[in-house]
């Protein structure tokens, strides 16, 4: 496992906490400069190399607001926490922050977007046959990532992560779990009160609901239909609830604080990061 090695980002005290704080500060901006276009193109992709392709994939997808330091702050705060693979953002939206509704609430576009990110999936495992992939979606990149899963057919990602989940809390995650290797996890929080809690309520959810939704109330546990296997043959859901500890980590519980660099770095590298030693390790001679 020499060759997955990758040392993490190791922060003094008061660079940490300049790191979260200049993240939080940025985060805050994004409704304002997004719509003018700043902010939008900066890029990861010195963590995208083929050196870091052939340690796995970890895609991660923006929310509706579409490629922005949101999803950069992802990604970036992955490769601080020492996540060895190729970390790419794949934007699934017309990359028009003022389309926005639309990328929420299309059916069609969700179908062909969903089928987008499925081929995306299967050229990586294509090109590199047994290497791990795992996603990372915030918002409505959590809800595509629950509907593109189960067009993958019989293959399977090593898991997938869900921040804020845009979907209701009713959404059957069965048939996506089933393309998941390890399984899925969902932070969700009662302080996502605006735009996952009155919001989806108001203009409706990924899925078409007028509810609160899964990123701010968690996922119903449902039962498989009449007929169907049973869920103890596939990988489990777990959820987790906004804790007060990570305020550490400059996450204070609304519906961007997932999205901080330094609790990117801190709280979703080390399960990224084990998701990818696990897959590498039933792989290895």
């Amino acid at each position: 496992m020499a060759e997955l090695t990758q040392d993490r980002v190791d922060l003094g005290r008061l660079s940490r906490w300049w790191r979260g704080l200049s993240s939080a500060l940025r985060i805050f901006l994004v409704p304002f400069l997004v719509p003018l276009g700043i902010g939008r193109r900066r890029s990861v992709d010195h963590a995208a190399i083929d050196e870091r392709q052939a340690a796995g994939l970890v895609i991660v997808l923006p929310g509706i607001e579409g490629r922005s330091t949101l999803n950069l702050h992802i990604a970036r705060g992955l490769v601080d926490g020492g996540v060895p693979c190729a970390v790419e953002i794949h934007d699934w939206t017309t990359g028009r922050f003022m389309s926005s509704l639309y990328h929420l609430r299309s059916m069609t576009w969700h179908a062909r977007q969903a089928e987008r990110l499925a081929e995306r999936i299967t050229a990586y495992q294509d090109a590199f046959p047994g290497r791990p992939v795992v996603l990372v979606g915030h918002s409505g990149g959590a809800a595509l990532s629950l509907q593109a899963l189960p067009l993958l057919g019989d293959r399977k990602i090593s898991g997938a992560i869900f921040l804020a989940a845009a979907v209701s809390p009713g959404f059957d995650t069965t048939p996506a779990r089933r393309r998941t290797q390890r399984g899925m996890w969902s932070f969700h929080s009662p302080g996502d009160w605006l735009q996952c809690g009155f919001g989806t309520l108001a203009v409706g959810t990924f899925d078409g609901k007028h509810a609160f939704s899964a990123g701010m109330a968690g996922f119903r546990e449902t039962e498989p239909d009449e007929g169907e296997p049973p869920t103890d043959d596939i990988a489990p859901f777990r959820q987790f609830r906004y804790r007060f500890a990570m305020l550490k980590s400059w996450n204070f519980g609304g519906h961007h604080g997932w999205a901080n660099r330094l609790f990117a770095a801190e709280w979703l590298a080390p399960l990224v990061l084990a998701l990818v030693l696990e897959a590498c390790a039933e792989t290895s001679p």
